[in-house]
């Protein structure tokens, strides 16, 4: 996918979701000693099951969950796979013809907590996976608000477990995938956890209705073990849904809200969210800054996505202000088109497309303006693709490498039914920066180096001349400006001689053939670089 320096970029970290959960699971085991057919299942779950002891456990009931994607990837569930197996009595079980997948195997019997352990196949793996059970221990979280008083209602939204089996995380839509039902607090406030093995370590984070999410850190699961936890008034945050449509009255969606720091209890990804039957969910929350807020569902877009437009900017949340938030719901389609060169007419296969959907709900001034991202598509060797947008006003934007649209991007009204063709996308290459290198009288500068310098450009790697002081560069893509969404087609050339203090440098457009004669000038030794300090990004400055 090519390289994007704007909102967008946001959005695709946005949509990193599963990677970023899943980051720990890529550790699999050998590969098969040959390559199986192409589409067959041949991937292998194998291993033993054994107590704290290290002594077997035999008829231990071994059954997996397969992760699915939903929400164009955009988050998901785990769906329980057909295949369950029981320990022989040397604690073994094999599990056989799995697809390349995430996995998550749950070995239960009776006397030991149930373990659950996640897995990465790839490449038709045979993978290992040795489990250790242990006795179980039930803990509890007694809860108090300000006053002192019992909090009645909280909930369990999310446990993060390490032990002698790992690291695990369970958000709680991966909670309620698995069938793991925590009760909420009772009258004394006392929210009480289900069984995990003796000697693992917890992080629990609570949510209630009118009060702001708490956490523990470092419950120990011991006979003994117990926590206590303070819940504080917060603001009430309400997400309004509104949909023309009565068959896009939606009653849930998935929340992806990122409060700052990232790490504080009033962040919630890979949770659902309810709507009431005036379309309205509420969900209490701490005041202050939150980089990012989209609602996600399977079959829908919500409109806008609430996100800043630079890494200084956010949404500010507190009583009164911003805490009445509307969404739009689009039903989810896929309209067609074709990309071909401008001058040909020949299709252009494997060019990048990025589809989007305008934002007609009136928001405040950190929506994410008016379009919301909606995925990728990729041509087929017939320059054709399918992207996936939302019924109403729809963009597409070409972003392939080497070469340039002859519009930025194409607005089309996409039809309910699915049935939209796209105007055809024309492109060309994306001309070639050459030129010469000379020194003052006129001789060429033989091994000068030169680059293009400008925002979201430091990617592309410089070159020397030739023994006749030409060069040739060539851009990979026109970067588009991270606050105006424009593409940016001026920027400069730069050439220096490596061995003296001499530079130069020229303004050039992006989208045009030229011939650049660069004549090099004294400079100070570090000219090269302070001299388009305006051209580099925050992190690159500092």
């Amino acid at each position: 996918m090519p390289h994007l320096q704007t909102r967008r970029s946001c959005e695709l970290q946005a949509f990193a979701g599963i990677p970023f959960l899943l980051a720990g699971w890529l550790a699999v085991a050998g590969q098969a000693e040959e390559q199986p057919a192409k589409g067959e299942s041949t991937g292998v779950i194998f291993g033993r099951v054994v107590d704290a002891a290290g002594a077997p456990v035999p008829q231990a009931n071994v059954s997996l969950h397969r992760y699915e994607s939903q929400g164009g990837g955009r988050f998901g569930r785990w769906a329980a796979a057909e295949q369950m197996v029981v320990t022989d009595n040397s604690g073994g079980y094999r599990i056989e013809k799995l697809p390349d997948g995430f996995f998550m195997l749950s070995v239960e019997k009776a006397g030991f907590a149930r373990t659950l352990c996640d897995r990465n196949l790839e490449g038709h793996a045979q993978s290992q996976l040795d489990v250790i059970m242990k006795l179980p221990v039930t803990p509890a979280i007694e809860l108090a608000d300000e006053t002192g008083r019992p909090v009645v209602g909280a909930r369990v939204r999310e446990i993060r477990q390490r032990g002698v089996n790992g690291e695990i995380r369970f958000p709680q839509m991966w909670l309620k995938s698995l069938k793991i039902s925590i009760p909420s607090s009772d009258e004394s406030g006392l929210l009480r956890l289900p069984s995990f093995p003796t000697g693992d370590i917890l992080k629990v984070t609570i949510d209630h209705p009118r009060l702001v999410p708490a956490c523990i850190e470092n419950l120990a699961v011991a006979a003994d073990a117990a926590a206590k936890a303070v819940l504080k008034s917060g603001v009430i945050l309400t997400l309004q849904r509104s949909a023309e449509e009565p068959s896009n009255r939606i009653t849930s969606a998935a929340i992806d809200l990122r409060r700052e720091p990232f790490n504080s209890p009033s962040t919630l990804n890979y949770c659902e969210i309810e709507f009431d039957a005036e379309g309205k969910a509420q969900l209490a929350i701490e005041p202050g800054n939150y980089s990012f807020l989209r609602l996600q569902h399977n079959d829908f877009y919500l409109t806008p996505t609430y996100m800043p437009n630079t890494p200084k900017e956010f949404l500010h949340i507190e009583p009164g202000h911003n805490d009445v938030l509307k969404f739009e719901v689009l039903r989810r389609i896929e309209a067609r088109g074709r990309v071909i060169d401008a001058e040909t007419g020949r299709p252009v296969p494997k060019a990048d497309l990025l589809g989007e959907i305008a934002n007609r709900v009136p928001t405040g001034p950190r929506a994410s303006e008016k379009w919301s991202f909606t995925g990728w598509a990729e041509t087929d060797d017939e320059g054709e693709y399918t992207l996936p947008v939302g019924a109403g006003s729809s963009r597409v934007t070409f972003h392939g490498n080497k070469l340039i649209a002859e519009s930025e991007s194409v607005e089309f009204l996409a039809r309910a039914d699915g049935s939209t063709t796209i105007p055809d996308i024309k492109v060309r290459p994306l001309p070639k920066v050459v030129g010469v290198v000379q020194y003052r009288d006129g001789s060429p500068a033989v091994r000068a180096v030169v680059r293009i310098r400008g925002k979201y450009l430091s990617g592309l790697q410089p070159v020397l001349t030739d023994e006749n002081g030409r060069f040739e560069l060539q851009p990979e893509w026109i970067p588009r400006d991270a606050e105006t969404e424009k593409l940016v087609f001026s920027q400069h050339v730069l050439a220096f001689d490596p061995y003296q203090s001499l530079a130069t440098h020229a303004a050039i457009r992006l989208d045009k053939a030229q011939e650049v004669v660069l004549t090099l000038e004294p400079q100070e030794i570090d000219w090269p670089l302070w001299a388009h300090n305006a051209e580099l990004t925050d992190w690159q400055r500092g």
